[in-house]
C-alpha cells in the first residue's frame, strides 16, 4: 500500500501484481541483484486541491492505473 500525504499532494493506493528477481555472479563471493515489478492499481485516491486542507470533506478523485519498480 502506498500513502503520500504532504502539503503538495495526497495519494493513497494499493496495487496487485508480480515481478522477477535475478542474481548474477560478479566475483567469487559477490553478486549483482536486479528486479522488476509490474502491478495494476484497481482503486486509488488522488487529491484535486493544491495545498493543505483541514476540512473533513472528500477532496480527491478515485483513480486506477499501473505502477512499476526497477
Amino acid at each position: 500500500m502506498i500513502t503520500v500525504d504532504n502539503k503538495y499532494v495526497e495519494l493513497g493506493t494499493i496495487a496487485f501484481g508480480g515481478g522477477i528477481m535475478s542474481r548474477f555472479p560478479v566475483y567469487k563471493d559477490s553478486y549483482l541483484f536486479s528486479h522488476i515489478y509490474l502491478a495494476i492499481v484497481p482503486f486509488g485516491g488522488n487529491s484535486t486541491q493544491l495545498g493543505p486542507d483541514t476540512s473533513q470533506i472528500r477532496d480527491y478523485n478515485f483513480v486506477g492505473g499501473m505502477e512499476t519498480k526497477f
